[in-house]
């Protein structure tokens, strides 16, 4: 299974973007041609989706609050490949919906009845 900011998910669906060389055009009016200033390395935000099963209405209010809470926060990220990727900046969590589910097996809950899908905003900081 994977994880954010140790929370447990059934999966996380997308790639973080790696760190890499930024640079800035530079130019001045009337002279031709173009430079570029290199402005350190950096990544893009990502955006990122998981899945969880939850046992009921309460248990999705509780697993947002939790995920909102490490908004601003330093996370390791473990994907679906086993990846694991430390000082991911939580930039955004935002709920896309719940559904119910029949009985499952092999979930993170023990009695799931819903699946709580989020969209994660991640950026990667070393």
């Amino acid at each position: 299974m994977s994880s954010i900011g140790g929370k447990t998910v059934l999966f996380v669906q997308g790639t973080l973007d790696t760190p890499g060389m930024v640079t800035e055009p530079l130019t001045r009016p009337g002279v031709d041609g173009v430079a570029f200033r290199e402005q350190g390395s950096r990544s893009k935000p990502t955006e990122m989706v998981s899945i969880v099963d939850v046992d009921d209405a309460a248990g999705v209010v509780a697993e947002i609050a939790a995920y909102k809470a490490l908004q601003g926060t330093l996370v390791t990220v473990v994907d679906d490949r086993g990846s694991t990727t430390a000082n991911v900046m939580v930039i955004e969590v935002q709920p896309v919906g719940a559904r119910a589910i029949g009985p499952s097996v092999g979930g993170v809950s023990t009695s799931a009845g819903l699946l709580l899908t989020c969209r994660w905003t991640l950026q990667t900081t070393e």
